[in-house]
């Protein structure tokens, strides 16, 4: 059948699956499902699995894409329906295609960030808050302090935040959706997190959660 890429959701108890273990997850899956991929060759042979965009722990997210080669003659079209009765609560194939867009096309992410403060609501700051993070997002520079095991090194953030809009959620939290750059380079909600935490610690949310929405090509085409 040739190569293959499955757009699937990582949502609920599944968000706390580490990437190596989704990996070893898919591939089990598939053996499962008694659909052929790809394996290397030699004594301990592992199967050709490529998730695009890894996902943080702890994130959720509709929109992660799987690229797999299949070498038997399962239809596209039944793949997903062969593999989500062997994938565990979830984690969902939704749909399964014909590559179109190489990997590196991959260009710009959509993703809702929920902040919660104090006893997890905003009370009656939310307005205030929602205020100071928008003047803190419209800042002309956004740069943090990158720390890695050899070095640090300060990046501006505010080149690759494509668009952002903030407003209020339910039960008086905050909602932060945004299109940031997707690879090259990366950057997530918790580098966001992170520019506040170092530039204005007093807007930092005591409680958050994460999820991405929709991934695009350099003309905001959805990602396939």
């Amino acid at each position: 059948m040739g190569k293959t890429r499955l757009r699937f959701s990582k949502t609920g108890k599944a968000k706390y699956i580490s990437h190596l273990d989704l990996m070893r997850t898919f591939q089990r899956a598939f053996m499962r499902a008694k659909v052929g991929i790809k394996h290397t060759e030699g004594f301990n042979p592992h199967a050709y699995i490529s998730i695009i965009l890894p996902l943080a722990l702890g994130c959720e997210s509709i929109c992660e894409v799987l690229d797999v080669e299949i070498t038997d003659q399962t239809p596209v079209s039944l793949i997903p329906e062969r593999l989500n009765p062997c994938l565990p609560e979830g984690i969902e194939v939704v749909s399964a295609f014909e590559p179109i867009k190489k990997p590196g096309e991959l260009k710009y992410l959509r993703f809702r960030s929920k902040y919660m403060y104090e006893d997890g609501n905003t009370g009656p700051n939310a307005r205030h808050i929602k205020d100071k993070l928008h003047d803190f997002f419209r800042h002309d520079t956004l740069a943090v302090i990158k720390k890695t095991k050899r070095r640090q090194s300060a990046f501006d953030l505010k080149p690759y935040i494509k668009t952002m809009d903030i407003r209020a959620g339910q039960g008086e939290s905050l909602t932060i959706e945004a299109v940031v750059s997707a690879q090259n380079p990366s950057v997530s909600p918790a580098l966001l997190r992170m520019a506040i935490d170092q530039l204005e610690p007093s807007l930092s949310p005591s409680f958050f959660e994460d999820k991405r929405i929709e991934i695009y090509d350099s003309n905001m085409n959805i990602f396939k």
